[in-house]
Parts: structure tokens; sequence; C-alpha cells
């Protein structure tokens, strides 16, 4: 039903026959039943004199006057208490006038059905209807006493007084009998559950139609036109609650009746219902053809794409594709029949044309096309169905076993080079049949040949392309590409039965008994065939009865010599009988019930192992990934599912084409991988066969889309539209079914050779593009550069100048911590996305759902305003980020042919044992820690059994703390699993210990509960053992009643190398499954039992924040990017480039000795406050109280955590939001230190969140202080002599390539610019003044930079911040890289002269967090003329090499310090 917003009518209302309100009987309302554009109607009752209750339908007259937006206004109707219906003042005469058209509507129309009695079957469609008027205080009540019928009751002055209304209330009409329910209503149900009972409700929608059809034409006939038809304004019957008598069918909204001859000037109709010519003042009967058109489009066209099924014109050209993937046709085999839906097209296209001239022209033509889509789905409907356990046949599913099972290439000899396949019967089953055999018969060197045999094969082919628009393209159908062979994919020919049969009338048919005549028609059949030198390996008959299919099958068997495979439909699900499988006669039972997971294990397996192969990891919850892929609950999974089965089965096929066969799938996959796979850089016949293989594959994926319906997006001149992914921010189009990738590719690939990857891809931005390049080649290209076009416009734009940016800033609360973070982080993202870096663009997504799960505890409608503005936003980065990856499409499919040995052989890991490792053996390093996690986090196993030997040497509060750590990696992961720690606790563990341990467990339990994240503790096993022996023997015992099939031996479970051994020889002995994971090159170095692990190729990385937790430490600050634009220029002046210096150290050297100049002078102006760390014992106490303008929030928190952190404020320290423009801040402080911290906060001007505060820590004199500074730009008379000479000049010339840079403005010198011994400016930016006041600054600037672009790391930090021992230690990194499960950490110095304690400070941190880290120092030791501390840094690099720290210093290794980098992770 429409959503109107009226004021309903409810309860009783008193209506007369007389249109003077005289005698009034009472209605009683049950409820709406449907409304129209000028009427509700209601399902009402009224008593008869006689006293019985009459049943019927109250029509109110109710008019819409005008729609604006969504929201619909009335002719100000007011709605009294006493229920009647009445104008506004100002619409009394108007709304009168309206009263009598619309009746007068009822009296043509009674007129016209009295008058001429051929117009009485209307009586069936409209009933006779009484007409009824309300009743207002025009008249007088019977009895001065009685309360008129005619008066309400309001309150007046605190007083309950009787009123009346003198307006005339709106009309009525009363038809008696059972009144029904809109057929809105009955299409609202079918959306909600369009998988239920399709071909049922298709019947029904399809009868409806006629039965409106009908209606129309008889109105037609009397001369009337309706003029807005839709479903709301009629009524259908039910038998039960959604069983609807479909042939009974009455209007009731026909106020706008209009007769055909009169002059048409209303504008009548619905938006989406309505016909074009209509908004334009013309109408005839074709309008209301139209109408029903677009109402049958609204009834069966089902999709997501299209919510609220109304019609759009554009709609026009995609009709047949939406037909085809409506719900209520793809969830049913029946309704899915080609020849139905092209029928159900064809009349959407004759009734929805533009120009009336070519639709139909009569109901009478609508109604014989209707006639003949009901007769068809009828005769479908009168074949009993058998259905499998979930509700629906997967007939697909059956045919891809029967590829598997028996490939199309059985019975071809090896020789042969062409694949002949006869297909008898091409309707729904039959045409499915030819669907796979494209696809999965792309093999090379072959020819693929399919002769299509039908009763009408013209009629069969038209309704097979209809929905495969783009196949003649690549298939020869029938000679589509005639003289272009060499294009072909494979062959198509559609042949009639009297075509194969000389001189037999075209009107035979098979029949379905035994007969001369079938004999014959296989006999010609199959000697055309031969005569044609076309020898079929392979026969599929499915002609829509089981008794023909099966005796043309035996026919064709026998004509064939049983030579080769012959199938056949079977419709009931049987057995075959032994003799027909020695025959090679295979029935396909096409309605059994289907597992897909038992349809054949192998194949199965296969397809799960593929679904899975497109994340590139397997870090996903597998186990309800694996439930949803075999159950197909929704639509996706199902398309999942099929497409594959589609790709596991065309394995197969690729395979055997380069002479390698899935008889046993290990053995094919070790073949695959050291023939082809481990040659193709090395050997010509390995890489030909390879890229043979890639190209089959976009040839099975072309077709598989095609046979979809998809096409390639192409303009009126057929060039492709590829502005058209930047509109939809999207490559695939998935309404209109088109992709760009739907062109023919070939077997080369130069896209990935140098020439095309050299200087940065710089061929695939700019030049002429080779005419020689393929199609997909080509493709890739332009859609590459139509991105970049794009993305550079966005980039003008700054990213803090964006208004979605800001309007969600706006929306997240100060306050809130971990929201403020993820934002800053996505920030982050766009900035390096923006700035052209590929890893943040491949992460774009994850950064994304980090922002969206942050925000989930905030209100509903701000939620939803934050992810409608981050939809924005995604939309409008969406060319940046593509621009940025360089997408070769052929690549794709490159990958994923070098997945086929993980796809043949992967298992699913239900369960795993190891080794738990708390770290006790390696000092607590979190190497040791990582090794519990790294092979889960590759393979995601659903649940993990941590076996751990608790000894004297074992701490709980250790195990405890490092299993916390292990549960809170896994739920960042979203490694859903459970986890259970079986613990052997030797003899020499006290009870009391034992008790601890089980509490404290217990504790950790609670804390992670299945239902409370991605991981959890779900069980701990405590066994008492006497000595490693008896705990080896229960750990075994343990995992045989688990029934634990594999266990990791990456970690150490006992002390002894022997005890280890001794326990993995157990665990082999017992023929459970071992393997060793080697974390640090992510490869499975062992496996016994599980050889399906060394194909495991995961592409998942640790996190920098997540390499940190894995020793309880949380990062603290997050530092935005600066100087992405600028951090090249900033290096020219830094070097001395600008300044012409011929050696690099003399410009470091002259920005380094500026720096310190700088920072002295920083370090010499007087603070905001200094206070002195207070030695008293018992300190008192004041909590001081301030109200500041609401945007010093973000300064004054950042000031609090700081006087917090150095112990000035005591914890209740806390600022919240006050009003609108102010916050209150509270602060419990050491009374000593009230002047001072008052003196930081009466000056609110200084806090502004730009500039904010500087708070620095230190040591002077034997005392503690705490410096709180102003972040002042200014800069006055600064001093630049340090040493004498005239090197102040040199920094001088520095600061004036800053200036001219606009890094600093309003630069002076005294006492001149010749002799600039004191200099005044102002730093353009905070940021400035820091990276200008600290000389290393810049040499980490430029190093995260020169990383990033390198595009080679995975994730990437500088000055990265984090605590540690319970936020108790505090340390800051100057630059963290890591590169799968492993990491460089990266000191950056800029000094003259190495200091160990440099080095020593790197080696702990390294050790204690970092995994597989490459510890760097790069130092950049500018004075290297000073042959002392030349010395000095000699001695310092090689104490460095023996802590395993690589010192890099050399003039080449720091500007090329991103490939430095690379090669040195990739040498460790």
């Amino acid at each position: 039903m429409e959503e109107s917003g009226r004021n309903y009518l409810t309860g009783t209302i008193m209506l007369s026959r007389n249109e003077d309100g005289s005698s009034p009987e009472e209605y009683f309302i049950k409820s709406v039943i449907g409304e129209g554009g000028s009427t509700v109607c209601y399902e009402a009752t009224r008593t008869l004199k006689d006293g019985v209750v009459e049943t019927g339908k109250l029509k109110e007259f109710y008019p819409v006057d005008s729609v604006v937006g969504n929201r619909a206004w009335y002719y100000s109707l007011e709605r009294l208490p006493n229920g009647q219906l009445v104008p506004g003042a100002g619409t009394i005469r108007k709304f009168d006038e309206m009263c009598k058209d619309y009746l007068s509507t009822y009296k043509l129309l009674r007129k016209v059905m009295v008058d001429n009695p051929k117009n009485e079957i209307l009586k069936s469609y409209i009933q006779h209807g009484e007409i009824l008027y309300g009743c207002t205080g025009r008249m007088q009540p019977a009895s001065p006493k009685a309360q008129s019928p005619f008066t309400f009751l309001k309150k007046k002055n605190n007083e309950t007084v009787e009123m009346q209304d003198d307006r005339k209330s709106t009309v009525y009409i009363w038809s008696p009998g059972v009144p029904g329910k809109g057929f809105d209503v009955y299409l609202s149900e079918i959306r909600k559950k369009p998988a239920l009972h399709p071909e049922a409700r298709l019947k029904d929608i399809l009868y409806v139609m006629n039965a409106l059809t009908d209606c129309i034409k008889a109105l037609h006939t009397a001369g009337l036109m309706h003029m807005d038809i839709k479903p709301s304004n009629f009524l259908v019957q039910y038998d039960s609650d959604f069983e609807i008598k479909p042939n009974n069918i009455s209007l009731f909204d026909i106020n706008t009746l209009c007769s055909v001859d009169s002059e048409f000037i209303r504008v009548s109709g619905t938006e989406g219902f309505c016909a074009p010519e209509v908004a334009k003042g013309k109408a005839d009967n074709r309008s209301d053809i139209y109408s029903i058109g677009a109402m049958l489009f609204n009834a069966v066209v089902i999709t997501k794409d299209i919510p609220d099924g109304l019609y759009r014109d554009f709609y026009y050209s995609s009709i047949d594709q939406l037909v085809k993937h409506s719900s209520l046709f793809s969830r049913s085999e029946t309704n899915s029949d080609a020849a139905l839906m092209s029928r159900i097209c064809r009349i959407l296209e004759k009734c929805l044309a533009k120009d009336p001239k070519k639709r139909y022209q009569s109901c009478t033509e609508l109604k014989a096309d209707l006639d003949k889509a009901i007769l068809r789905l009828t005769k479908m409907l009168w074949t009993p169905v058998e259905k499998n356990h979930v509700g629906i046949s997967e007939p697909t599913i059956v045919i891809q076993k029967l590829l598997y099972e028996h490939p199309l290439y059985e019975a071809v000899p090896v020789d042969v080079s062409d694949v002949n396949v006869l297909v008898i019967g091409s309707g729904t089953y039959g045409q499915k049949f030819i669907d796979i055999c494209l696809q999965s018969g792309q093999m090379s060197g072959t020819q693929l040949n399919i002769t299509a045999v039908s009763d009408a094969p013209e009629d069969d082919k038209e309704a097979y392309l209809r929905f495969r628009p783009a196949l003649k393209d690549f298939v020869n159908i029938d000679g589509s590409l005639q003289g272009k062979d060499e294009l072909a994919y494979a062959s198509l020919e559609f042949q009639g039965v009297s075509e194969t049969t000389e001189g037999i009338d075209e009107s035979l048919r098979f029949t379905n008994k035994p007969s001369q005549l079938n004999k014959d028609i296989v006999e010609n059949l199959i000697m055309n065939a031969v005569m044609a030198n076309k020898d079929y390996c392979y026969v599929f008959v499915a002609l829509g009865n089981d008794t023909v299919s099966q005796s043309i099958a035996r026919l064709c068997a026998e004509q064939l010599g049983y030579s080769c495979p012959v199938c056949y439909v079977s419709q009931k699900v049987k057995r075959a009988r032994r003799v027909d499988l020695d025959n090679r006669l295979y029935p396909v039972c096409i309605n059994e019930p289907v597992d897909v997971a038992a349809i054949d294990q192998r194949l199965g397996e296969m397809a799960f192992s593929t679904h899975i192969s497109w994340n590139g990891s397997l870090n996903m919850d597998v186990t309800a990934e694996r439930n949803k892929f075999f159950s197909g609950e929704d639509e996706k999974d199902r398309y999942n599912r099929t497409s594959s089965l589609a790709y596991a089965l065309s394995i197969k096929y690729k395979l055997h084409s380069v002479h390698i066969e899935c008889d046993d799938l290990l053995e094919a996959a070790n073949l695959f991988s050291k023939q082809i796979l481990a040659l193709k850089e090395t050997d010509n016949d390995a890489k030909r066969k390879f890229d043979q293989l890639v190209d089959l594959e976009h040839r099975r994926w072309l077709l598989e889309r095609a046979v979809d319906g998809w096409t390639a997006p192409k303009d009126e001149n057929g060039r492709l539209k590829l502005e058209d992914c930047i509109v939809r921010g999207s490559v695939k189009d998935t309404q209109n079914r088109t992709h760009p990738c739907m062109v023919r590719g070939s077997e080369t690939s130069p896209l990935s050779s140098a020439e095309y990857t050299a200087n940065d891809y710089a061929k695939w931005d700019e030049g002429d593009i080779d005419p020689k390049l393929d199609e997909l080649d080509r493709m890739s290209l332009e859609l590459h550069r139509c991105f970049k076009n794009q993305a550079d416009k966005v980039r003008k734009e700054s990213l803090y100048q964006n208004p979605d940016m800001a309007f969600i800033q706006n929306l997240i609360p100060n306050d809130n911590d971990e929201a403020q973070k993820a934002f800053k982080q996505f920030q982050f993202a766009l900035k390096n996305i923006i700035n052209g870096v590929e890893s943040y663009s491949r992460q774009y997504d994850y950064y994304q759902d980090a922002l969206k799960s942050a925000i989930t505890g905030m209100p509903s409608d701000v939620k939803g305003k934050i992810e409608e503005r981050l939809a924005v936003i995604k939309h409008a980065f969406f060319p940046v980020i593509e621009s940025n990856l360089y997408c070769n499409y052929k690549a794709f499919d490159e990958v994923l042919v070098e997945k086929i040995p993980f796809i043949l052989t992967y298992s699913y890991v239900p369960a795993v044992a190891m080794a738990f490792e708390d770290g006790k053996y390696q000092n607590g390093r979190n190497e040791a820690i990582f090794a519990n996690v790294a092979s889960a986090t590759v393979l995601s196993p659903e649940k993990i059994y941590y076996l751990y030997c608790y000894n004297r040497a074992s701490s709980i509060e250790l195990l405890i703390r490092k299993l916390d750590s292990v549960l809170n990696y896994y739920g960042k992961r979203k490694v859903h699993c459970g986890l259970e720690l079986v613990i052997a606790c030797l003899s020499e563990v006290s009870d009391k210990e034992l008790t601890r341990i089980q509490k404290e467990l217990n504790k950790l339990k609670k804390q992670y509960q299945k239902d409370a994240g991605n991981a959890w503790l779900d069980e701990e096993h405590i066994i008492p053992v006497e000595g490693y022996e008896q705990a080896s023997d229960e750990f075994i015992k343990f995992m045989c009643d688990k029934n634990v099939q594999m266990v990791d031996g990456s970690t150490r479970l006992f002390p002894s190398e022997y005890d280890n051994a001794m326990f993995i020889g157990k665990v082999t002995g017992q023929r459970t499954a071992y393997f060793e994971f080697d974390w640090r090159s992510k490869t499975f170095t062992k496996h016994i039992g599980c050889d399906f692990l060394k194909y495991v190729k995961d592409s998942s990385f640790i996190r920098i924040q997540d390499m940190f937790a894995l020793m309880n430490a949380t990062d603290n600050q997050f530092n935005l990017p600066e100087f992405a634009d600028d951090y090249e220029e900033l290096w020219k002046i830094y070097t001395g480039e600008y300044l012409n210096f011929k050696k690099f150290e003399n410009g470091v050297g002259n920005w380094n000795r500026m720096c310190m100049c700088l920072e002295k002078y920083e370090s010499d102006q007087k603070p905001l406050a200094k206070i002195a760390i207070s030695t008293n014992a018992n300190p008192t106490y004041k909590t001081l109280t301030y109200f500041l303008p609401e945007y010093s929030f973000t300064t004054v928190k950042k000031l609090l955590q700081k006087l917090v952190e150095y112990g000035i404020a005591q914890n209740e320290t806390s600022i919240v939001n006050h009003t609108s423009d102010t916050c209150k801040v509270e602060l419990k402080v050491n009374s000593e230190y009230e002047q001072q911290v008052n003196e930081v906060f009466i000056h609110p001007q200084m806090l502004l969140p730009y500039y904010g505060l500087e708070v620095r820590k230190y040591k002077s004199y034997n005392a503690d202080y705490v410096e709180i500074r102003y972040n002042n730009l200014t800069v006055t008379d600064a001093s630049l002599e340090q040493d004498g000479g005239n090197r102040h000049k040199f920094a001088f010339g520095v600061l004036k390539q800053l200036e001219n840079a606009h890094f600093i403005s309003q630069l002076k010198a005294s006492p001149s610019e010749s002799d600039p011994k004191q200099v005044s400016f102002v730093y353009s930016s905070p940021r400035i003044k820091k990276l200008l006041t600290s000389a290393g600054e810049i040499l980490e600037v430029y190093a995260y930079y020169d990383v990033l672009k390198t595009g080679y790391f995975d994730d990437v930090a500088s000055s990265y911040e984090f605590n540690w021992e319970s936020g108790g230690v505090k340390n800051e990194l100057d630059l963290v890289l890591t590169k799968g499960f492993r990491s460089i950490i990266v000191e950056c110095k800029a000094v003259v002269e190495l200091k160990l304690d440099y080095y020593h400070k790197l080696h702990s941190i390294a050790d204690q967090f970092g995994i597989g880290t490459t510890k760097v120092l790069l130092g950049n030791t500018y004075a290297r003329s000073n042959v002392v501390a030349n010395d000095l840094n000699t001695m310092q690099r090689s104490r460095g090499t023996q802590l395993s720290i690589k010192t890099i210093s050399s003039e080449d290794q720091i500007i090329n310090i991103g490939q430095t980098l690379v090669k040195l992770i990739e040498k460790d």
C-alpha cells in the first residue's frame, strides 16, 4: 500500500444515501484495504433494516492535490472527531466541484453499463456502487435533547461543549460483497519473500494481469480509458492469508476514467506507471496498455538495484537482464525457462515502447501474448518437479558435476583437435548445458563445436540470444563470426529436426513412443555429421519428457556404437541401470537433492578453495564462510558457489590441455608447480603454457559473464564508455550488467614487463598506446588514464578542506578517543592515497571499516550520517585509488592460474594443536609470542589447542599476560576461533600454584567469551604429571580424544631438544599431520601428512600496532603525515642543492647548524610555566576548575595527559564539554603548583588547537622540572653565530631558501643580509617549526616519504609513540615498517658523532618488540672532515654491527633510502 500520510478513517461514521444528509446510517470501519490518488478504500460493515450485517467496500473520496518530492499535499482536508472529512475554509467551493466531478465518473460508468448491454461485462470488474454522502451540521438533530450525529465534542475554555460544522463532507461509494485487498499489498509480500513458491506467485501475477487486461479491454470497448492503472488502484480477493483468487479483481479508484473520444486535457497517472505522452496532454487506449506493462514490470522485476520496483524509461534496454536476474525468476528453474522469460520480455517491450505506434495496438493483442505466457508456464507446472532438501533445484550444479565426472574430452582421440558436442533439445536444460560447455570447454589446441537440435531452432536461438546478447561476438553462432574463425572461442549451430532428415515434413517431431521416425531422425543426424567430418564425442539429450529423452539417448548411443558419453535429462530422481553405465549411457537426474560439498568431494573442495583464494588470505572465519558457501543462503552466496564451481571445473580441462590429468589432485598440483610455475621465468615452453592458461581463463570468465547476460559498456559508435566507471564509482555495473573487461585478450602479457613498469609506470600514464596491444591490455591502459585524469582533479582539492571530512570530524565528540584516533588514521590513509601510495590504496577498506567500528557506540542518527558521508568520500576517491593501483586486468587471471596448486590441494583445517610459548625460554621476546599466532593467522582454524608444560621456571603472571596478548591479537585480526589451553603441571608445582592458575584462567575466560569478540577462551585442561615423558603421553592422549588431526611444531613445548623430538616422533607415529611454519618467509617448511600446506600462499601481513600489542603495548599518539607535497623541495634545501654545494656534507652541515641555532633560541625563551617537582612526602592536593572556550578542548586535553604523566596532576583530572561553546576543566594538583598552573590557563588565546603547547620534563642541578611553553611561531633576533667564521652566512642562506619556498616568511637579518648575525621571521606552521628546530627531523620526513614511494612495504609509520608496562614507559620510534611478518625499525640521527646510546636503545626496543626485525640506524654524520669524529663513528658502527644493527650513512644510501631498506629486508 502506498505511503500517503493520510488521516485514515477509523471506528464508525454516519453516512446518508441522500445528498442532504437525511436518514443517516452507521458504518463500521474494519481496515484500510487500498488507496489510490483520489480514493481510500476501506473494508466496512453496515446493518440493514432486517438486522442483517452487510460487508462491503467503502470508497472515500480523499484526493491528492500535488506531490512535491516524496511528500504528498492535500486539499487542506480535515478529519473531524466524528470521522467526517471536510475541506479547509479556503477550498470549500473547489472541493464541492471536485466531489461532483468524482461522482460524475460513476454516473457516466453507470450510464455506459445500463445503456449498452454489451458493456455488462464491466460489472464483473467494477461493482455497482451506491453513492453516499457525509453528514455535517447542515441538518438539525431529530430531537433537541439527543446529540446530533453531525456534532462533536470539543474543549473550549476548559469546558467540554458541543460543536457543529456546516462544511460539506466528502462523498463515498458503497459496494457490497467480499472486499479483498489492494494488489500492491500482495506484491509487497512477494518482494519480501520472492523465493517462497515463485512458480505459484508468477502464475498468480500473470492471471491477474490477464484479468486486468480483460477489464481494461472492456473499458476500451465501452469507449472509456482508465488513465491511472497501478497495483494500488484495484483489489484482489484472498482465499487465505497469502492465497489469492487471481481471476477476481475489481477496480476501486476510477475517478480518472474518461471518454476515448473526449478532448483530453487533464494530466492523470502515477510516476512509474504513467505513459510518457500523458504528461504532454495526449493519450489514447495505448496509454493504458503502457500502464499495464509498467505494472507487470513492477510485479515481476525484483532486484536489489530497483528496490521500489518502479519502471523508468532508461530500463527499457535492460529489460531482458532485469527479468532474467529478478529473484522471481532466478530462484526457480520453472520460471527461468528461456521461452517463458522471452515471452514475458516481449510483452514488456511491446507494452513499454516509448512510441505508442510500437506498442500493442489493443488489449486483444496483449491478451493473446499473455495467454501464450500462461500456457507455457502452465505446461511446465503440470510436470511434477522433485525438490532438493533446501527447497530449490540446482540443475547447473548437477550439470557441472556431470562434466567433471565425464568430461567433454573423455572420448576424444589424442590426435584429434575438434571436440564435437551434440545437444538434442535446446530448452532450459539444453541451454544450461551449452552455457557450461562453453565455459569449461576452453582448452588450448582444441576447437569446441556444439550442435543444438530442436523442433523450433530459430525460436530457440532467439530465446537463447535474447538473454546473452554479447555471446555472438565471441562464439560463432550460425555464422555470426563468418570469416573470423580465429576470433571464435567456439562454434554453436542451431539445427532443426527436419534438417536432419531429408524429405521428411518439417512439422514432424520426436514422438513419445519408440518409432521408426525417431530412429530415422537420429540415424540421419549422426550420418550427416559423419559426412561433414564431424564425429560427435559427447551427446546431451533434454527433450522435456523423460521417456522421450531416454529413448532418443539410447538410439544415439546405439548409432554411435557406445563410443562416447550419451547423457539424458531425467526429472525424476532415480538410479541408472548398470547396463546403461557400462554402455556410457548416463541419466542426469536434474532435480536430485544437491549437497554441494558432496557432489564430488574433490570438485566441491576445489570450488570452496577457489572462493577463498580471491581474498589472497585465509585470514577470515573459514568455518562461517564455508557454511555460507555450501548452504547458498542468499543470492550472492549462490552466485559465488556456482561461479567457483565453474572455475574449479575448468581447471580439469585446462590441465588436460597441457597434458596434466587430475586423477590424483596432489600429483597434478606437483606436476603443474614443477613443470610450469617453477620454470615459467626461464623456460620458453613453460612460459608459453602458462600464458595459454591465462588466456584460457580470461576466455572462460568472459563466456561465464556473457551467458549470464553481461556486455561491455559501449557507446553508439561501439567504443568503450569507460567514463561510466567514474560516474558509478565501480568498474562493473551490476544493474546494467556491463563490465569493461568483456573484450578479447591474448597469450601475451606486455603490461607486466619492465617496459611498462619502468620509471614509476610512466608508459601507463602518458604517450601513445601501442596498437599491437590486445583489447584487454589496451582497455587496462585506457581505463587507468581515465581514472588518472579524474584523480588529478581530486588531488587539487585540499583534504583538510573537504566538506565531507570536516562534517565527519565535527560529528565525532572530542572526548571519544577511539573514534578520534580512527578518524585520524582514516585521514592519514586518504592523505597517502592522494599522494599516490599504493599500499594505502589497497588498504582503504581496512581504514574505513576501522572508523565504522569505532563509531559503533554513537547514536544511530549520528552514525548513519557519518556512514553516508563515508560512502560519498569512497565514491569521490574511487578514481584516485584505482589510478594508484595501475590495474593490469590480465594479471588477475595470472594470479588465479598461479593458485591452481592451492585450489587442487587445499583442505579445510578445523583444529590445530601447538605448544604455547610464553617467552620464558627466550627472555620474553616478541618473536617467541608471535610464533604462537603465526600459522593460525595464515590458516584460520576453527579451534586451537595450546599445549603448555608448567614447571618451576614458569610464571602464572607471564602465562596469563601472554595468553591475553594472543587473544587480543586474534580479536584485532578478526581470527574467529576458540582456544583451549592444555596444561601439564609437573609435580614440582604446588597445589597453591595450581589453584592460582585455575583462578586466573577463569578470569580470562570471562573476559574472552564466545559472544564477546572474534576469539574466545573456550576451556582449560590441567593435567598433573610426574615428568616430561608423561606430559608428552598425556598430550598425545588428549589430542586423540579430541580427534585433533594436525599439529604445529613451530613452537617449543619442552626445555630440552630431546623431549621435543620425542614428542614429535609420537605425533607422527600416530599418523597425525605435522607441520612447521617459518613465519619469516611465510612458508611451511615441514608438512608430513598435509602436503597441501606447501601451496598455501598468504598475502596477509602484521600491522605495526598489532606487533606492539603482542607485548601489551599500545600506540600513544598518531601523527598525520606532513610535507607530502614539499618533502622533495625541503630535501634539496637540506642537501644544499639550491645553493650549489658540491659536497653533500656541506649542505647538510649548514642545515644542521641552522637547526641548532633555532633550537637554542627556543630553549632560551621564557616558558609559560616552569614547575619544580616537589619532594614533599605528604603533599596537600587542591582541585582547580576552569571554564575555557570550546576551541581549546584538544590542546587542553593533551596538556592534561602530559601533566598527569609527569606527576603534576592526579588521575582525577578531566575535561568535558560544558555548553556549545565552552568546556569545563577540573584537575587535582599539589597545592604547591597552583600558581604556575593558573599561569597557563589565564591565556586561553594560547590554547588554540593549531598551535598548542609544548610540555617537557628535564633534570637540572639534581632537580626535576616540568616546563610548559606556548608554541609561538614568531622568531625575534635569533643568533646564527655559533663557532665564529662565516658559517652564519650559510645558515642564513638556508633560511633564505626556506623563505623563497614559503616555509617561513618576513625574514629579516641584522645588522645586514651580508652579515646576518641575527635573524627574525615567522614559521608558516607548528610542524615547520618542529622540522627546523630538530636537526634529525628532516631525515625522518624524507625517509618516510621515500619509503612510501617504493610501494613495497605493507605498513609504514613515522614518529610512532607507544606505551608499555601498563603505560609506565613511553618510547618513540622514528620509522617502523612491516613487510609480511617481518619489520624494520629505523632510528634517524643527524649528528657529528654517533653515540653508543643510539645503538643500545634501538637494540633493546627491536629485540623486545620487533618481529623478524631488521635494525637500522640512519646516521647522517655530516662533518666527515672531522678526523676524530670519523674515527669514533667508525668504531660505533662496528659496535652496532655486533648488535646486528645496520648503519646507513653513505650519501647514496641516504638519498635512496627507500630502495636501500627494501634491499636490506630482502637480503635478510
